[in-house]
């Protein structure tokens, strides 16, 4: 067994997302503070995000459910840390950087935009026009430091526009990135969850069939069925011991096909006291137990 454990963290906002590995030792409390940790630092990463954003302690949600004291080893099915950003004092709304953050650059890059054409506009109707009769040559010319101006202000707005261009580009890319590492996520979830219907659907089948068989082996035995053979027994040793030796050594009346299984115990003990699946969705942290402890029949 590896003693290693991996641990998705998620971001609430935009399914920003972070995997991290811990001793399977760990407890759920362990990983979420590790967890919390890492996925802040990574979020901090991101494009126009303040430094000063944080996460509510209070809100941090871990899958599958579990006691805070269960140790990750002992959980079934992929382990998720949710994490969620922290309010602003007074506030009673969640905020969202990243969100905002695509939004501040979205709406300077418009603005930028809208700069431009207007100073495109200017330069436009500054630019020198065609003499016209009777009118002096001097009047038709922009005077230089004008021109060197306009020249100069919209360069510094081509600059502003590039950086702005680029936040937005890194937090598409950054998007599109979560985005189909999320669809691999559910896709991998999605076949987790049809293999353990199909586990569950496997040992409903075969729960069946041993109930049929320990009934049937019942009457063999003179008995009505397997619950008043069950009752009339001692303990479970003493029915399984009874059973093996009468098809043994006293096989008259038993059919062929039972008396076989008096040729191989542990088929005969599985049938009589079969382990009871564990079922999807169960998360149970088991206390370790001796030896000599009994499993309880099923009925």
């Amino acid at each position: 067994m590896s003693n290693r454990r991996q641990v998705t963290v998620l971001y609430s906002e935009n399914k920003l997302q972070k995997t991290i590995s811990l001793p399977a030792s760990a407890t759920i409390a362990t990983a979420k503070k590790i967890g919390s940790d890492e996925i802040l630092q990574h979020l901090r990463l991101q494009p126009g995000v303040p430094s000063d954003i944080s996460l509510d302690d209070d809100c941090i949600d871990f899958y599958p459910a579990a006691s805070d004291n269960t140790r990750v080893r002992d959980l079934n099915g992929q382990a998720t840390i949710v994490v969620w950003p922290k309010a602003a004092p007074g506030s009673s709304f969640t905020p969202a950087p990243i969100m905002d953050a695509l939004s501040s650059a979205t709406a300077e890059l418009e603005e930028l935009r809208a700069q431009r054409s207007a100073e495109a506009l200017i330069k436009e109707d500054k630019q020198p026009k065609k003499k016209q009769k009777n009118k002096p040559e001097s009047s038709s010319i922009r005077p230089p430091d004008t021109a060197d101006e306009d020249g100069s202000m919209l360069a510094k707005i081509l600059s502003r526009l590039t950086v702005s261009e680029t936040k937005i580009a890194a937090l598409e890319h950054s998007d599109a990135d979560l985005r189909e590492r999320l669809t691999i996520a559910e896709k991998s979830s999605a076949a987790l969850q049809e293999k353990i219907d199909s586990d569950a659907i496997d040992d409903m089948r075969l729960r069946i069939l041993v109930n049929m068989g320990r009934d049937k082996l019942a009457v063999v035995f003179g008995h009505k069925n397997w619950q008043e053979w069950r009752a009339s027994a001692g303990s479970r040793e003493e029915l399984y011991n009874s059973a093996l030796t009468r098809l043994k050594e006293d096989p008259t009346g038993v059919p062929p096909q039972w008396a076989n299984i008096g040729d191989n115990p542990s088929a005969l003990r599985t049938m009589l006291f079969p382990k009871r699946p564990v079922q999807p969705g169960d998360f149970v942290v088991r206390a370790s137990t001796s030896d000599s402890e009994e499993p309880a029949d099923d009925p």
